[in-house]
Formats: structure tokens, C-alpha cells, sequence
């Protein structure tokens, strides 16, 4: 049964890394300078085991965060937007023919002392897919958003094309922020339980071991794996040859200390 479950587990973590490099690798961008951000309720129990698949050396697991999402909702800008289609070339006369275009757009999300954003949907002429580009209106002109658009296409494809450019949607964001200096929603405290030892499997030994519980209000310095640092809205999984600490920010720091 411990074949089982530790199957299942291996299973799952290789379909999340699988996704991970969807957004990466795949576009041209090397998760291993990166760190794995673990939320929600299992995130952090599936942290390490997503460093070791990624070949990333840090985990970052928020305050909070079996409810990572809902605490963002409440401390994330205030931001409405809306979008047209516009199929045609990205020319001289295309920029102000945006401009009036957005002029219309910001008309309809009406945010009183907003932040307007400018975002074109660009493609080669004759290509299916679209990069989203921001665009400074009144700023740049086609040469500028053909560059910016060039330099995101090497990024996500690793090459260029002399083939000219399209718009194919015009995009206007709307933005109220926020205090940008706000704290965190810091972790509730953990209550009575979550101390002593338990029976942890270790991925990177392949054995049960006895290992520590501590509550992440009690963690003091660095705390070396395999352990459990438990909280009322997650629990966080540190496997041997990684080691944790609690972050000034509120965030939990698990960083590799040696490769399997």
C-alpha cells in the first residue's frame, strides 16, 4: 500500500510540473531561476516535490494560504476592463485609429482617478496566435510596439520573423490601485494542537521517518526537513535536504540544501 500511495502522489506531482512547464519552458522561459509559489490547501504539501520535478531551489508558501485566493480578492487592485476587435496592419495610421478606439472603451468602464492601461493583441500577418503588448499612447509609434512586440516573441519562441504586423484586439484596463505599501494578511494563529512528532514519509529517503510538527507561528530560524509546519488553512510538507524559515513578509522560505 505505501508503493500505492507514494505512486500517486509521484503521479500527481509530475501532472502540476508537466503544467508548469507549459507556462515555461515551453515559452522559452528556464523554471529553474524561478521559485515555486505553493497555495491552497495541498500546494504546500506538494512544494518540495515540485522543486525536485522543476530542478527550482526555492519554495515560497504565502500567509494564508489555503485562502490565497480569497485574501488577494480583497487586497488586489481594483481593476475593470473591456476590448474590441480590430483587424488590420500595425501602421502609421493605426495608433491614433487605437487612441479613439480606447477613448470609447474608457468611456464605458468610467473609474474615477484610474490608472489607464493601453494592451494590443499583436500577431504576425498570415499567424493564428497572439502576444498581448502594452502600448503608451500619444508615446510611442509602430516602430517602438513592433520592437516591444519582437522582443516577446524572441522570449516566448526563441526566434524572430520579418513578417510584418497585425492588431487584432484593442484592449483597455482601468485601474484603481491600492496602498502599495499595505501588509500582508498575516497567519492566523494555529491554536493548541500542532506540536511533537509524527510518522512522515520522505520522498527524497524513500523511508518513514519520525519527524517534528511545528506551528508556523512557532518557527524560529531555520528549521532543516523532514517536518510539518502546520496552520489552520494548510499544511506544509519540508522533505529532507531542504530546510525552512519564516520570512519577514510573513511568507515560509524552503530552500534546497542538497539534490537527490
Amino acid at each position: 500500500m505505501d508503493a500505492v500511495a507514494v505512486g500517486v502522489v509521484r503521479i500527481a506531482a509530475a501532472h502540476m510540473a508537466q503544467a508548469v512547464r507549459g507556462v515555461t519552458v515551453e515559452r522559452g522561459v528556464d523554471p529553474r531561476g524561478a521559485a515555486v509559489v505553493a497555495f491552497g490547501g495541498a500546494g504546500p504539501v506538494f512544494g518540495c516535490l515540485l522543486a525536485d520535478e522543476l530542478d527550482v531551489d526555492t519554495v515560497v508558501v504565502p500567509p494564508n494560504a489555503g485562502n490565497f485566493s480569497a485574501v488577494g480578492l480583497v487586497q488586489a487592485d481594483i481593476v475593470r476592463s473591456a476590448a474590441r476587435t480590430m483587424v488590420r496592419p500595425l501602421d502609421d495610421e493605426a495608433l491614433p485609429l487605437v487612441e479613439r478606439v480606447t477613448e470609447t472603451l474608457f468611456e464605458r468602464l468610467a473609474q474615477p482617478g484610474a490608472v489607464r492601461e493601453v494592451d494590443l493583441d499583436l500577431r504576425h500577418r498570415g499567424q493564428e496566435h497572439t502576444l498581448t503588448i502594452p502600448v503608451r499612447l500619444g508615446e510611442d509609434d509602430p516602430a517602438a510596439v513592433s520592437a516591444r512586440f519582437s522582443e516577446a516573441y524572441h522570449r516566448a519562441f526563441g526566434h524572430t520573423l520579418p513578417d510584418p504586423l497585425e492588431i487584432v484586439t484593442v484592449r483597455a484596463t482601468s485601474r484603481v490601485v491600492l496602498d502599495a505599501d499595505r501588509p500582508m494578511v498575516p497567519a492566523p494563529p494555529s491554536g493548541e494542537g500542532g506540536r511533537g512528532t509524527t510518522r512522515l514519509w520522505s520522498f527524497r529517503r524513500g523511508a518513514w521517518t519520525e519527524a517534528p510538527v511545528v506551528r508556523r507561528e512557532d518557527l524560529d530560524g531555520v528549521a532543516e526537513g523532514p517536518l510539518l509546519v502546520v496552520e489552520p488553512t494548510a499544511t506544509t510538507y519540508v522533505d529532507a535536504g531542504f530546510a525552512v524559515e519564516a520570512h519577514e513578509s510573513g511568507c515560509l522560505m524552503i530552500t534546497r540544501k542538497d539534490r537527490p
